[in-house]
């Protein structure tokens, strides 16, 4: 078999794995759609607002606090301070001064505050603010009543149906795909018991093996098992440790060296002849470049995961934003701006 129809062979085992490879990814997002979907949660239902009891009316008592009366003793003691035992006195009348505020004056606006409380206008303005507060309590409860019924008779029966339509899609969804899934699994292990799959060695029949195999192939023209065993050089050379560096201790003398002979020197001159033409500039440039499209495919492998999570993350988003905006639609509030999508 020709190296083009080993080309050929390899190319449709890279079709078939890449079919069921997408379809596997196709399949486990669909069960995860469908897994968030049944996870969603029913909209708020309203609550009713409690409105706070009102605060009794301020009161301010009209007593004044009297200095005279409270500093009057103190002054004329002040006056009198070099008449013998006068001091005494002054530094007595000091402590009038606090009996006065916390005994005489506390106790007058305490008694006005009482009064002032106790009488006919401050009930009325206080039971005037209760009514008020009644009304607004009120009005909060005919609202929450008129919530409750909209989100029990619309709101809520809306939400279960569109919940279930969409359980529905996405269980659809998911049935179809597994069925090609299992098309696309069934059409390769067709593919892997015929005898042109036979050439491909079983532990390279994954998707990325295969991806490789068919590059090297592309770019060297040779055929599978070269190709495997480029890959393996490949391999080795990326495994293989770097040689360390020799150091002789000092104080070593190396011993005396035998001269070779001629049939030695001529059978080592051919061959590293032998071994230096084995190994072709050609070839090692083209290993080279294979490993450096492997470095590519790997990038680009990552890249077009990073975006696809990227579009599946968008899409989530949207759909969300797109199910808040009917919820408020309904409630006749603004809806929120779309949030932009990203393809894949």
């Amino acid at each position: 078999m020709d190296q083009q129809e080993q080309f050929k062979i390899i190319s449709e085992a890279r079709t078939l794995t890449s079919e069921v490879k997408q379809m596997q990814f196709k399949v486990n997002a669909l069960k995860d759609a469908l897994k968030s979907e049944r996870a969603e949660q029913p909209p708020t239902p309203p609550v009713c607002i409690q409105v706070p009891p009102p605060s009794p009316p301020a009161i301010t008592p009209t007593v004044k606090f009297n200095y005279w009366a409270a500093f009057l003793p103190s002054g004329i003691s002040l006056l009198l301070i070099l008449v013998p035992f006068m001091f005494i006195v002054f530094m007595a009348s000091l402590i009038w001064i606090p009996i006065y505020y916390l005994v005489i004056y506390s106790e007058k606006r305490r008694k006005e505050a009482d009064a002032i409380q106790n009488s006919p206008v401050y009930q009325q303005q206080y039971q005037a603010l209760l009514q008020e507060q009644q009304r607004q309590q009120e009005v909060e409860n005919q609202k929450y009543l008129t919530s409750k019924e909209v989100y029990e008779s619309k709101t809520l029966p809306e939400f279960e149906a569109e919940k279930q339509r969409n359980i529905a899609e996405y269980e659809q969804r998911l049935s179809e795909a597994t069925e090609k899934l299992a098309a696309a699994e069934k059409k390769l292990a067709k593919f892997w018991t015929s005898e042109a799959a036979a050439i491909i060695p079983r532990e390279y029949r994954d998707w990325e093996s295969i991806k490789t195999i068919k590059n090297v192939m592309q770019d060297n023209d040779v055929d599978i098992a070269e190709a495997i065993e480029l890959i393996h050089i490949r391999d080795q050379a990326q495994n293989e440790p770097a040689p360390q560096p020799y150091y002789e201790p000092q104080g070593y003398e190396q011993p005396p060296q035998r001269r070779s002979s001629f049939v030695r020197d001529t059978a080592s001159v051919a061959a590293g002849v032998v071994i230096g033409n084995s190994i072709s500039d050609k070839r090692r440039r083209k290993e080279m470049e294979e490993l450096e499209r492997k470095r590519q495919d790997e990038a680009d492998r990552r890249a077009r995961a990073e975006r696809h999570r990227r579009a599946v993350e968008s899409q989530i988003e949207f759909d969300r934003v797109k199910k808040l905006n009917e919820e408020r639609r309904r409630k006749g509030q603004p809806e929120l701006p779309l949030p932009p999508r990203e393809w894949y």
